[in-house]
């Protein structure tokens, strides 16, 4: 509780303004998370010179969505509010994130909806913001989670895992 720092979104903040992408490669697809911006799915076929691209956007986020976060933070500690940081079960461990909606999407052939991704930054000491895991977890609709270092600023994403890393 004595804790100044910047809050969780403002410790995401240097790596939503950064360039940095991450990556996962699966059989098929690989998957480009660029934070704070697009969660891209992607298939290249090479035909001689000839390069076919298969891709899909699973989702967006933008200036507009990162200050709407940011207004509601402000909102929250105007009046108060303390909120802590849900948890997602990761290894058999509770482990505190941060979420991130992704939307606006390329169209979903199936629901006629954008598609979307919860992204779920969670701290992890060695962390270098890689995708931890992706899945689809209905149709069109995502969840990746990102292990990162920059959380573990914040004693509130820290304090609940130290145990787990000492």
């Amino acid at each position: 509780s004595d804790y100044e720092g910047p809050d969780a979104l403002g410790l995401l903040e240097s790596l939503f303004v950064g360039s940095s992408c991450a990556y996962r490669a699966e059989p098929y697809w690989t998957y480009e998370l660029c934070h704070g911006k697009h969660l891209r799915q992607y298939h290249e076929e090479r035909e001689g010179k000839q390069v076919k691209l298969q891709e899909y956007f699973l989702g967006k986020f933008n200036k507009n969505l990162f200050e709407e976060l940011v207004a509601e933070h402000k909102k929250d500690v105007a009046n108060g509010i303390t909120r802590h940081p849900p948890t997602k079960m990761i290894e058999k461990m509770a482990m505190p994130y941060y979420e991130i909606s992704m939307t606006d999407g390329t169209m979903c052939d199936l629901t006629k909806l954008p598609r979307r991704t919860r992204v779920l930054y969670t701290c992890y000491p060695n962390g270098r913001n890689e995708i931890y895991s992706f899945k689809e977890i209905s149709t069109c609709d995502y969840e990746v989670v990102v292990l990162t270092a920059t959380l573990c600023k914040h004693p509130r994403y820290f304090s609940l895992s130290k145990a787990i890393y000492v």
